[in-house]
C-alpha cells in the first residue's frame, strides 16, 4: 500500500488490492478489495466495495457499499449507493441510479430510478448524445432458426416485446391510427 501525493492531493494510491489514479480517486477507508479507480474522484466514497472498476472522472464516486459494477465515462453511476452488477457505459451513463439498482446495462443512457435487470441502449432525440435512429445487423430478412419464433413490437418509449408465440393461421389486426 502507498500514496503519492500530486501537490496536496492524493494522485496514485495502492489500498488491499485496488488501485487508485487521479486526483482524490479512491478511499482509504475502504475495506473491499479488488478495485480499479481512474479518474478525478472515481470511486470516492466507497466503504466496502468489491470487484468494481471506475474509469473517468467523478465515476462511481458516491457508492458506498457495492460490488460488481463498470462505470467507464465522465460520471458514469455517479450517484448509485448500493446498487451491484451493474454495466454503464458512457458520458453520465446509469446517473439516474442512486439507491440499490442492479443487474443493469446501460449504454449512452441514464437509466430510470428503482429499475434492476434492464439494458438501455440511448436517449431517443436529435440533440446533443441522443439517436433518432437504429441500425442492427443480422435483423432483417434473416429467419429465426429457432422453433416459435414470435413476432416483435416497439412501444412508444422504445421497449422491445413480443406477444407470445402465435400459431399457424393466426393474422395479427390491430388499430393504424
Amino acid at each position: 500500500e502507498g500514496i503519492i501525493f500530486l501537490a496536496a492531493d492524493r494522485f496514485m494510491n495502492g489500498l488491499g488490492q485496488g488501485a487508485y489514479l487521479g486526483r482524490e480517486s479512491g478511499n482509504l477507508a475502504n475495506v473491499g478489495i479488488d478495485n480499479v479507480g481512474v479518474g478525478y474522484q472515481a470511486l470516492t466514497l466507497g466503504t466496502t466495495v468489491s470487484n468494481s472498476v471506475a474509469v473517468g472522472s467523478g465515476s462511481l464516486s458516491l457508492t458506498v457499499s457495492s460490488s460488481n459494477n463498470t462505470a467507464i465515462g465522465f460520471s458514469s453511476l455517479d450517484n448509485i449507493l448500493t446498487g451491484t452488477d451493474n454495466i454503464a457505459l458512457g458520458l453520465s451513463a446509469g446517473t439516474s441510479y442512486i439507491a440499490a439498482e442492479s443487474s443493469n446495462i446501460v449504454i449512452g443512457n441514464d437509466g430510470v430510478l428503482g429499475e434492476s435487470n434492464t439494458l438501455r441502449i440511448g436517449e431517443s432525440g436529435g440533440g446533443l448524445a441522443q439517436q433518432n435512429r437504429c441500425f442492427i445487423a443480422g435483423i432483417y430478412g434473416i429467419n429465426p432458426t429457432v422453433p416459435n419464433a414470435q413476432p416483435m413490437f416497439v412501444a412508444s418509449d422504445g421497449q422491445l416485446g413480443s406477444i407470445g408465440a402465435m400459431t399457424n393461421g393466426q393474422l395479427i389486426i390491430g388499430s393504424t391510427g
